[in-house]
This record gives structure tokens, C-alpha cells and sequence, in this order.
């Protein structure tokens, strides 16, 4: 009896420590962003020449998650005279800041506070269909309303709900984002792609989110 209790005691710790070292985990997820335009036959010429010197034009960002908390930021590349780098911050694009405890999100801008609120749950529809991004196994899913219509293809060996700008996985981390709208009459969206994800020591975070 002693020996059964014991082991059970073993078992219920190393759950524990566990669970408990998952909750300290943290991971950052590095991806290109690129710019989805209408076909060529369906602008006008000078809408044309825009679309045609922005196509290419990839834009990097970085999600860095725990259980806790997250923060997508713009990655501005630098030159450091040591060949090709990057750095991390806040930019002239819109980051976002989310709690999970709490449930809540906040954008900001230049160490300015854009917008905030609490998560809004989409109504996700499973496709059934599967891939793999960085060899993990990944689902898609999507969201129409009205004008906009959103894919995302989710990992489920992140056992939490994240992903780029304010949406989280609904059953996992998003490796794949594709969010598809109108905009001047024209089909146009943006595909945040993921391309490295890493552990890190610990989440930062700007001095007036704390």
C-alpha cells in the first residue's frame, strides 16, 4: 500500500512539473508576410504600376507566445555592417499585445496604444484538409463574412490558441494566415506564412504594456 501510494504521488509531481514546465515555455515564430493583389487584367493602369512595385515585396514579423501572453511584432531589418540582419520592434505598423488569463488584446503603434479589447471568437470552419509547415502536421479552417474571407491552417502540438495580428488558432498555433477582402473594388489580402519557430528564454515586452 505504501509502495501504491507512493507511485502515485510520483505520478501526480511529474504532472505537475510537467504541466507546470509547459507554462513557462516559450517560442518564436518568425513570418514573411506578402501582399495578395487582383489579376492584372482587372485594374486600371495606374493602380496597375502600384500593385505591380509592391508584389514582391515580402515584410517579416515575429510572434513570441506562452501560455500566458503574446506579442506579433514587425520585424525591421538593419544593416549591422556584418551582412544581412534583423531586429525586432515596434514600428509604423500596428502590433499587437495579447493576455490569455485575461483574455484580452492590445494594439499600439510607436509606443502608442491603437486599440484594445477582448477576444472575439470567429466561427471557424473545418475543412478537412491537411499539410505540413515546418514539419508539423497543420488543419485548415476558415471564416467568411461578407466581404472578407480568411483561411488559416493551424498546428495542434502548440497547446495554445495564437497567431498573428488578433487572432488566435481556435485549436492551435496558426503557422498560415491568408485573410482576403475589398478594398477600393478591388480582391486584395495579405498571406503571413511561418518560416522558423524557435524556444526562447522569455517573452520582452514594451515598459508601458507592463
Amino acid at each position: 500500500m505504501i509502495m501504491k501510494s507512493n507511485i502515485r504521488i510520483f505520478l501526480c509531481t511529474l504532472i505537475f512539473v510537467c504541466t507546470n514546465v509547459f507554462s513557462q515555455e516559450t517560442y518564436k515564430v518568425l513570418y514573411e508576410a506578402k501582399n495578395i493583389y487582383p489579376d492584372d487584367t482587372n485594374i486600371n493602369s495606374r493602380a496597375l504600376e502600384t500593385f505591380k512595385r509592391s508584389r514582391n515585396v515580402l515584410t517579416e514579423f515575429s510572434l513570441t507566445f506562452n501560455s500566458k501572453e503574446s506579442i506579433f511584432l514587425r520585424v525591421d531589418k538593419v544593416n549591422n555592417n556584418q551582412g544581412s540582419g534583423f531586429t525586432i520592434k515596434p514600428g509604423t505598423f500596428i502590433n499587437t499585445y495579447k493576455n490569455y488569463e485575461e483574455k484580452t488584446y492590445v494594439n499600439f503603434m510607436n509606443n502608442s496604444i491603437t486599440d484594445n479589447g477582448s477576444f472575439v471568437d470567429l466561427k471557424w470552419e473545418s475543412t478537412g484538409e491537411s499539410k505540413k509547415i515546418l514539419d508539423y502536421e497543420v488543419h485548415k479552417f476558415v471564416y467568411k463574412e461578407q466581404d472578407t474571407f480568411i483561411v488559416i491552417w493551424v498546428s495542434n502540438d502548440f497547446k495554445i490558441n495564437t497567431g498573428p495580428l488578433n487572432y488566435n488558432g481556435f485549436s492551435g498555433l496558426i503557422l498560415e494566415l491568408e485573410e482576403k477582402y475589398k478594398q477600393n473594388g478591388y480582391d486584395m489580402g495579405v498571406i503571413y506564412s511561418a518560416y522558423n519557430i524557435e524556444k526562447i528564454k522569455e517573452l520582452k515586452k514594451p515598459k508601458f504594456l507592463n
